[in-house]
């Protein structure tokens, strides 16, 4: 499989094999730590999906639910990230 942006062994384990129990065999296969950076693009080797996690497998590569688990956009709210003037008003 092919590592999206931010991925880990974890989200990539559950993402091919529907199960994040597969994580560890993964980074054997493949000589990597269970903490190691994984690169965008990167290729590594997953074990088959049980047949039981089929449902698990289709959730987890709708769009939508891939994972983004180094995104570390702070969506800021309050006045400690708002603006005078710029993000809000004072009436």
């Amino acid at each position: 499989m092919q590592i999206s942006n931010g991925q880990i062994l974890l989200d990539s384990a559950m993402q091919a094999c529907g199960d994040a129990g597969q994580a560890a065999q993964i980074a054997l296969n493949n000589g990597l730590s269970l903490t190691d950076d994984l690169e965008e693009l990167q290729e590594i080797t997953t074990p088959n999906a049980d047949i039981d996690k089929t449902q698990v497998l289709e959730l987890m590569n709708v769009p939508a639910n891939i994972s983004a688990s180094k995104d570390n956009t702070v969506i800021g709210e309050g006045l400690g990230f708002w603006g005078l003037g710029t993000t809000f008003k004072i009436e």
